[in-house]
């Protein structure tokens, strides 16, 4: 690390840095071990608060910090409008976020899994979708086999949205049947733009990741964009 690359930093009111870590934290549920930001706050009349962000609303100006000591939770419920100052501890995890993604990702190694187990977890995923659906559909990942890391890091995310899209449809009568008879395949492609194609009965969706995650499609559009195809 060094000053080069935090130069790429733009310096940003609390309640915005907040709110760019809290959607961090959004993708962090339901993970095994979710990784958290450590923030140290100062109030507006002195005084600071720590610890790991476990939410911010931001329409209702509270933000919620925790420690766990020996198994037992201490949680800070604190008004985020009295706030002065958001320090960031630990902060290289954090810095895609903060950049708006031009400071590029580095996943944790534990982070990464092998080309053998993306194929496999895209075979389970496409179980997953043929089962919402009623109907055998394949799933395919456009990625290369010498993908960097923070690829295939990105392609893990990528078929989670996806899943999670498709389950949202199906769980529609009429989007169900729509999405059976329509589609065999639905292939995820990464690369420089959001669209969605049908070409046959093939369904291409493809994401920019040109930034890492910060400028893909988010939930709404890419259902939206399905749906317009179906």
């Amino acid at each position: 690390m060094d000053f080069n690359t935090l130069l790429k930093l733009k310096a940003q009111a609390p309640d915005a840095i907040l709110k760019t870590l809290n959607s961090a934290v959004e993708r962090e549920k339901g993970s095994d071990r979710p990784k958290l930001p450590l923030l140290r706050v100062a109030h507006a009349g002195g005084g600071y608060a720590s610890g790991y962000l476990i939410d911010f609303d931001e329409r209702e100006q509270m933000l919620l910090l925790a420690h766990i000591a020996e198994g037992k939770p201490e949680l800070m419920y604190i008004r985020s409008s009295t706030l002065q100052a958001v320090e960031i501890l630990q902060a290289t995890d954090w810095l895609h976020e903060l950049s708006d993604g031009i400071i590029p990702f580095d996943p944790a190694p534990g982070d990464v899994i092998t080309g053998i187990k993306l194929k496999a977890l895209l075979r389970e995923k496409g179980a997953e979708i043929s089962s919402c659906a009623g109907e055998n559909i394949t799933l395919k990942l456009n990625l290369p086999e010498d993908a960097l890391p923070a690829d295939r890091y990105y392609a893990t995310c990528l078929m989670d949205d996806v899943v999670t899209v498709l389950t949202s449809i199906c769980k529609d009568k009429f989007g169900k049947e729509a999405l059976a008879e329509a589609v065999t395949t639905v292939s995820i492609i990464p690369g420089h733009e959001n669209k969605t194609s049908l070409s046959g009965s093939n369904l291409e969706l493809y994401f920019n990741i040109e930034r890492g995650l910060k400028r893909k499609f988010n939930a709404k559009e890419l259902q939206e964009s399905i749906e317009k195809l179906l």
